[in-house]
Protein backbone atom coordinates (compact mmCIF):
# COMPACT_ATOMS: atom_id res chain seq x y z
CA UNK A 1 0.00 0.00 0.00
CA UNK A 2 1.62 3.24 -1.19
CA UNK A 3 -0.03 5.56 1.36
CA UNK A 4 1.52 3.76 4.33
CA UNK A 5 4.99 3.91 2.72
CA UNK A 6 5.10 7.66 3.26
CA UNK A 7 5.78 8.59 6.89
CA UNK A 8 4.30 12.04 6.22
CA UNK A 9 1.02 10.56 5.02
CA UNK A 10 0.80 8.18 7.96
CA UNK A 11 1.40 11.11 10.32
CA UNK A 12 -1.21 13.19 8.50
CA UNK A 13 -3.79 10.39 8.68
CA UNK A 14 -3.15 9.64 12.35
CA UNK A 15 -3.20 13.24 13.54
CA UNK A 16 -6.15 14.17 11.33
CA UNK A 17 -8.29 11.29 12.56
CA UNK A 18 -7.57 12.18 16.17
CA UNK A 19 -8.13 15.92 15.71
CA UNK A 20 -11.28 15.55 13.60
CA UNK A 21 -12.90 13.38 16.28
CA UNK A 22 -12.06 16.07 18.82
CA UNK A 23 -13.29 18.89 16.55
CA UNK A 24 -16.53 17.04 15.84
CA UNK A 25 -17.19 16.62 19.55
CA UNK A 26 -16.38 20.29 20.25
CA UNK A 27 -18.65 21.41 17.41
CA UNK A 28 -21.61 19.36 18.61
CA UNK A 29 -21.29 20.54 22.22
CA UNK A 30 -20.47 24.19 21.43
CA UNK A 31 -22.82 25.24 18.65
CA UNK A 32 -26.57 25.01 18.16
CA UNK A 33 -27.67 22.22 15.83
CA UNK A 34 -28.32 24.66 12.97
CA UNK A 35 -24.67 25.73 13.02
CA UNK A 36 -23.15 22.36 13.99
CA UNK A 37 -24.87 20.17 11.37
CA UNK A 38 -23.19 21.57 8.22
CA UNK A 39 -19.83 21.55 9.98
CA UNK A 40 -20.15 17.96 11.20
CA UNK A 41 -21.26 16.82 7.73
CA UNK A 42 -18.04 18.28 6.25
CA UNK A 43 -16.04 16.57 8.99
CA UNK A 44 -17.71 13.25 8.14
CA UNK A 45 -16.89 13.67 4.43
CA UNK A 46 -13.26 14.39 5.30
CA UNK A 47 -13.14 11.40 7.66
CA UNK A 48 -14.47 9.15 4.86
CA UNK A 49 -11.83 10.47 2.46
CA UNK A 50 -9.08 9.86 5.03
CA UNK A 51 -10.35 6.32 5.52
CA UNK A 52 -10.26 5.74 1.75
CA UNK A 53 -6.68 7.00 1.58
CA UNK A 54 -5.66 4.80 4.51
CA UNK A 55 -7.28 1.62 3.21
CA UNK A 56 -6.46 1.98 -0.49
CA UNK A 57 -4.24 -0.59 -2.13
CA UNK A 58 -2.26 1.74 -4.33
CA UNK A 59 0.80 0.16 -5.87
CA UNK A 60 1.73 2.08 -9.00
CA UNK A 61 2.91 5.54 -9.96
CA UNK A 62 -0.47 6.27 -11.55
CA UNK A 63 -2.19 5.49 -8.28
CA UNK A 64 0.29 7.71 -6.42
CA UNK A 65 -1.07 10.52 -8.59
CA UNK A 66 -4.56 9.54 -7.41
CA UNK A 67 -3.28 9.71 -3.83
CA UNK A 68 -2.02 13.23 -4.47
CA UNK A 69 -5.43 14.15 -5.90
CA UNK A 70 -7.13 12.74 -2.78
CA UNK A 71 -4.84 14.86 -0.59
CA UNK A 72 -5.76 17.94 -2.62
CA UNK A 73 -9.46 17.08 -2.13
CA UNK A 74 -8.82 16.84 1.62
CA UNK A 75 -7.36 20.35 1.49
CA UNK A 76 -10.43 21.67 -0.32
CA UNK A 77 -12.72 20.12 2.30
CA UNK A 78 -10.56 21.64 5.06
CA UNK A 79 -10.98 25.09 3.49
CA UNK A 80 -14.76 24.62 3.28
CA UNK A 81 -14.79 23.43 6.87
CA UNK A 82 -12.81 26.48 7.97
CA UNK A 83 -15.18 28.77 6.04
CA UNK A 84 -18.18 27.17 7.78
CA UNK A 85 -16.78 28.21 11.16
CA UNK A 86 -17.93 31.81 10.99
CA UNK A 87 -19.09 32.12 14.61
CA UNK A 88 -16.87 34.38 16.70
CA UNK A 89 -16.32 32.37 19.90
CA UNK A 90 -13.33 31.09 21.86
CA UNK A 91 -14.30 27.55 20.87
CA UNK A 92 -14.27 28.52 17.18
CA UNK A 93 -10.69 29.71 17.50
CA UNK A 94 -9.73 26.51 19.30
CA UNK A 95 -11.30 24.47 16.49
CA UNK A 96 -9.55 26.61 13.84
CA UNK A 97 -6.23 26.06 15.62
CA UNK A 98 -6.77 22.29 15.47
CA UNK A 99 -7.71 22.49 11.78
CA UNK A 100 -4.52 24.47 11.12
CA UNK A 101 -2.55 21.55 12.59
CA UNK A 102 -4.23 19.24 10.08
CA UNK A 103 -3.48 21.66 7.24
CA UNK A 104 0.22 21.71 8.15
CA UNK A 105 0.36 17.89 8.17
CA UNK A 106 -1.55 17.84 4.87
CA UNK A 107 0.93 20.24 3.26
CA UNK A 108 3.82 18.02 4.35
CA UNK A 109 2.10 14.91 2.98
CA UNK A 110 1.32 16.61 -0.36
CA UNK A 111 4.92 17.77 -0.70
CA UNK A 112 6.23 14.26 -0.04
CA UNK A 113 3.90 12.72 -2.63
CA UNK A 114 4.78 15.48 -5.11
CA UNK A 115 8.50 14.87 -4.58
CA UNK A 116 7.96 11.15 -5.16
CA UNK A 117 6.16 11.80 -8.45
CA UNK A 118 8.95 14.02 -9.73
CA UNK A 119 11.84 11.98 -8.36
CA UNK A 120 12.61 14.63 -5.76
CA UNK A 121 13.12 17.37 -8.34
CA UNK A 122 11.03 20.49 -8.36
CA UNK A 123 8.81 20.87 -11.40
CA UNK A 124 8.03 24.44 -12.45
CA UNK A 125 4.96 24.95 -14.59
CA UNK A 126 4.71 28.32 -16.34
Amino acid sequence: MIASQFHEITTFLDKSTEILTEVQSMTITTFPEKVATPITKKIEVLQELLELIETSNMNSKLLVANLRHALIEAGIILVKLTDALNVDTVETYQILEKLATIQIQLATAKKKVGDDLTGGTKVIND
